[in-house]
């Protein structure tokens, strides 16, 4: 169970949204609109062969209007999703582009415009859509549940204040995780994210309810998150600067390594879809795959197994002893997480070897330490996490 200091009612956490209608559905432009929580919903399909059609540039019209008209628009994304061929592709490309070009035309700024053109998933229908990021102030929508060491939330990068066990976090704004540190952030829709030291993560927007489901957007700027989503219905989305992740009901971890411009998605549990400007690819439980700087996913590859733990398991265990596990084929390197909680929220600090052994340190203070140790491939992928154990540490010997 995750501890947590000031729980917040679900009425502190209400969202609205904006139906953008004040016409029947079939005299409004694309069907009638629906702008909400970063979302442009269509009420009737927009079809890649319906471009540069008098109805689509009267719903384009239509969308920059309103868009226009929310002075918080950061960014806008149009994706042109298709089926998985060249052809296709390219046609997508071409169609994605020419909205962009028409929405500029009808007032917003190009810079702010972005394309992709996703891979459509089997038996979905192609078409147009339209996401944006918007800078709104809204009731909070999540909260910084427990920490360790040094987090920070607010709007502003560069301007964070220093957080606690109960922060609430706005639409919008940044949690933040120093070095060494970690923190988990619940969300609105009952989702978990557990984000890894050197970390950023803005919380775009979470909304909920019994009737209409929930939409999450989420961004990684830095660092490494992991997602443990809920099951309710409606998209969670974790975006990072050249990938978005899809999710329902599923755990994943997401990464952008410092030293690699990539995104690297590896799969615990579910179903992922991945997608760069480029493509998009599907990856099941067990799975990994990252997204390069053009926008091409790489084919799936397996997560390494689990290590199996040799000692300790329990009991009392002094400095100088040594912790082991079994060796995992394909394993370049091995993380071990240590922390005084078994969520690993609680002075939690870790340390990466390539042995298959390692020493109870002067780190481990006296008390209890529970500890787990994931493998690690030589392109970075992290495996499965092994079980945790537990080991006490004695305190000095009374005189």
């Amino acid at each position: 169970m995750i501890r947590f200091a000031k729980p917040f009612a679900a009425a502190a956490l209400a969202a609205s949204a904006l139906l953008v209608a004040a016409v029947p559905a079939a005299a409004a432009p694309c069907g009638g609109l629906k702008v909400a929580d970063g979302v442009v919903e269509f009420g009737a399909t927009q079809r890649i062969n319906d471009v540069r059609s008098k109805a689509m540039e009267a719903c384009l019209a239509a969308v920059a209007s309103e868009l226009h008209a929310r002075a918080g628009v950061r960014s806008v994304t149009v994706a042109a999703r298709v089926a998985d061929s060249e052809e296709a592709r390219r046609v997508g490309g071409v169609a994605a582009s020419w909205v962009q070009e028409r929405l500029a035309a009808h007032g917003l700024d190009k810079a702010r415009i972005s394309t992709v053109v996703p891979r459509i998933a089997p038996g979905e229908a192609e078409g147009l859509q339209i996401a944006f990021v918007e800078r709104r102030s809204f009731r909070p929508v999540a909260q910084v549940w427990s920490l360790s060491g040094r987090v920070w939330a607010g709007a502003t990068l560069g301007d964070l204040a220093p957080a606690t066990p109960g922060t609430l976090v706005s639409p919008q704004q940044y949690v933040e995780t120093g070095q060494g540190s970690v923190a988990f952030v619940f969300l609105l829709d009952g989702s978990r994210l557990r984000m890894m030291p050197e970390s950023v993560v803005r919380i775009g927007g979470v909304t909920y309810s019994e009737e209409a489901g929930r939409n999450v957007q989420l961004e990684l700027l830095r660092g490494e998150a992991e997602v443990f989503a809920s099951t309710y219905e409606g998209p969670l989305r974790l975006v990072t600067g050249n990938a978005i992740a899809g999710v329902r009901g599923t755990a994943f971890r997401l990464a952008l390594p410092a030293e690699e411009r990539s995104t690297r998605l590896e799969t615990l549990h579910g179903t992922m879809s991945f997608a760069g400007a480029r493509a998009q690819l599907f990856v099941t439980r067990g799975e990994g795959s990252r997204v390069d700087d053009a926008g091409y996913p790489e084919p799936v590859r397996p997560l390494l197994l689990e290590p199996k733990i040799i000692s300790p398991v329990r009991g009392t265990h002094a400095m100088g002893e040594l912790l082991s596990w079994r060796a995992v084929p394909e394993a370049d390197a091995y993380l071990i997480e240590f922390a005084r909680s078994a969520q690993f929220d609680d002075h939690y600090w870790d340390a990466t070897t390539k042995r298959v052994q390692a020493l109870i340190t002067e780190s481990h203070t006296p008390g209890k330490w529970f500890w787990r140790v994931t493998a690690i491939d030589r392109d970075g992928f992290h495996g499965f996490p092994s079980r945790i154990y537990a080991f006490t540490v004695p305190g000095p010997p009374t005189p």
